[in-house]
């Protein structure tokens, strides 16, 4: 039996699907990676969020002034958490060291 040969024109069209298919799970795999750091990063807005407003609303309040004055909303919430980690890193090296924090009354 004589072996049978595709014509060129079988072979691009076979080539052509396998680049097709390969290129759709390329597609496929890195839209799947995108939503994934999507959602990744909206999870940790959403905690930032709770944390923030679990810790009494002060700084949930101070970065709703501030966007309303027309800053970007997110650098408000970055500076506005930055502020916070600031003053409890001052507040543990002080308490490290033995020195004691100022009240407001005791400054009065």
């Amino acid at each position: 039996m004589a072996k049978q040969e595709r014509s060129p024109t079988d072979r691009n069209a076979s080539g052509l699907d396998q680049v097709k298919e390969q290129f759709s799970a390329y597609l496929a795999a890195q839209g799947k990676r995108m939503m994934e750091s999507a959602t990744g990063k909206l999870t940790d807005l959403a905690q930032g969020l709770e944390n923030t407003a679990g810790g009494g609303g002060g700084d949930l309040l101070d970065v709703g002034k501030r966007v309303l004055g027309g800053e970007n909303p997110v650098k408000a919430f970055v500076s506005e958490k930055a502020g916070t980690m600031k003053d409890k890193v001052v507040d543990s090296v002080k308490s490290a060291f033995g020195v004691a924090a100022e009240s407001p009354e005791a400054s009065r």
